[in-house]
């Protein structure tokens, strides 16, 4: 249990929280996280306990699909990874799930609907590479920038245009407008506490219409941990 006090406005009270709670919840257990990171460090695209792990790119985007296998009160389990060079790691992805309530906090408050945070459930360090990286559950849609979505629609947009009209395309242009506005709005609501809010930080449920937030690096801890590295040398 971690308990913390900040000088965000947002953490007015004192806060708690449990990482170890949310990764219980999701099933898994230390080695399950252990085996995450030796299949990392390996470069196996399967191990011998059965991880698998999948190399992925989009755009300027590396990331891992990393399955584990069924176990005994828990079905196999895929895992969204991606490398974070801004990883305070020293606290094992504490900063990263605070950032993420924060976040979500400072979002309700500002009365943004339609909003989520990828829930980071646990953070470690290659060993062999010194890179660091954030662990969050599997969710397809984080495989889609929302800039991927919004060239979407406007490649849309201009191909009904000229099969079908005018008329056609409001639909479209209409959801392409409410997109960029929620996410102009998103961006004015987080840009005083986080670094790197943009529309490449960002992921979209079509489903859902949700916009869900990764990536997210809290202004203050960065600070925080600068200083702390300042001290250190």
């Amino acid at each position: 249990m971690v308990e913390r006090f900040s000088d965000n406005p947002h953490y007015k009270r004192r806060e708690s929280f449990d990482i170890a709670y949310f990764q219980k919840k999701e099933g898994l257990e230390a080695h399950d996280m252990n085996s995450v990171r030796e299949a990392i460090e390996s470069g196996a695209i399967r191990t011998d306990s059965g991880v698998t792990v999948e190399k992925r790119h989009n755009d300027n985007r590396d990331y891992l699909i990393v399955t584990l296998p069924p176990k005994e009160g828990r079905d196999e389990y895929k895992l969204f990874i991606k490398k974070n060079n801004e990883l305070r790691n020293k606290d094992g992805g504490i900063s990263e799930l605070e950032s993420g309530i924060s976040a979500e906090s400072i979002l309700k408050d500002a009365g943004i609907e339609k909003v989520e945070v990828a829930k980071y459930l646990f953070a470690f360090n290659n060993h062999k590479t010194g890179e660091n990286f954030v662990a969050s559950k599997y969710n397809p849609c984080l495989e889609t920038q929302l800039s991927d979505y919004l060239q979407h629609l406007e490649q849309q947009i201009g191909h009904d245009e000229d099969d079908s009209g005018s008329e056609s395309i409001l639909p479209l242009q209409a959801k392409q407008r409410e997109l960029i506005s929620r996410m102009a709005r998103i961006k004015i609501a987080l840009a005083n506490t986080f670094y790197d809010v943009t529309e490449h930080n960002m992921a979209y449920d079509p489903q859902r219409d949700v916009i869900i937030l990764f990536d997210l690096n809290n202004k203050i801890s960065s600070s925080k941990f600068e200083a702390e590295s300042d001290d250190e040398l």
